[in-house]
């Protein structure tokens, strides 16, 4: 028994490692999309045998990250903007959804919160620090979601909202609309304040929709200038 539960122990936490590590990787694109993904290269970077790299690449296949091709391997999942612009409305749909469920039973402690993270953003936007706007817009979206107090689209959310957080990094937005999307997250946190289910629905849903319009837009550039360059 004491074999067991220390086996289980030590692995249970490599795995987790291993996946964060990966998804990492693809989500900030140090493994571009539409590119294979190196395995010799990542058991050495993780310290791993490639029994457990490709377990891991197999759950990141499930989320859309990896595509295993027959006899071809793993590869990051290129960005599609048929795809991403179906990822970011469905998502759409889930958060507007949350907020209006939340609304109402918004405590004291998660207003708090949502504005420890408006507040912070605006600080580290001052300050040029990007990923940490990011990071903090995340956290954001994430605690309205909670805040609903459903499980179900919390889960359904987690798994989709990948591919949207994926192609916001990569698309690399213009400072403007860094700026554009304060306010925006202002206009949510004054909903929320107000606990006014509908106001905070539009103002996720109108976030959502100019986040989406200006990723397409990026992405759609990128593509353009890859075609000029090669």
């Amino acid at each position: 028994m004491e074999l067991v539960e220390s086996e289980t122990i030590e692995r249970v936490p490599l795995h987790e490692h291993l996946l964060k590590g990966l998804r990492g990787l693809l989500m900030r694109g140090t493994l571009p999309p539409g590119t294979r993904i190196p395995e010799r290269m990542l058991c050495e970077r993780f310290g791993v045998s490639r029994t457990p790299l490709r377990e891991a690449l197999k759950v990141l296949a499930a989320s859309g990250l990896v595509e295993l091709l027959p006899n071809r391997g793993a590869w990051v999942t290129p960005l599609r903007v048929d795809d991403i612009r179906d990822s970011f409305r469905v998502v759409s749909i889930l958060e507007a959804g949350a907020a209006e469920l939340a609304a109402g039973r918004l405590t004291d402690a998660t207003i708090a919160e949502l504005r420890r993270c408006q507040e912070t953003m605006v600080l580290h936007l001052r300050l040029g620090e990007r990923e940490q706007v990011f990071r903090l817009d995340l956290e954001m979206h994430q605690t309205l979601v909670e805040a609903a107090g459903s499980r179900q689209l919390a889960a359904t959310h987690a798994d989709l909202v990948v591919h949207v957080e994926r192609a916001r990094y990569l698309a690399i937005l213009s400072d403007q609309r860094v700026r554009e999307s304060m306010q925006e997250h202002e206009a949510i946190l004054a909903a929320a304040i107000g606990r006014d289910p509908r106001a905070l629905a539009e103002a996720v849903r109108y976030h959502c929709a100019m986040t989406e319009a200006a990723v397409v837009q990026a992405i759609e550039q990128r593509a353009v200038n890859d075609a000029r360059a090669a």
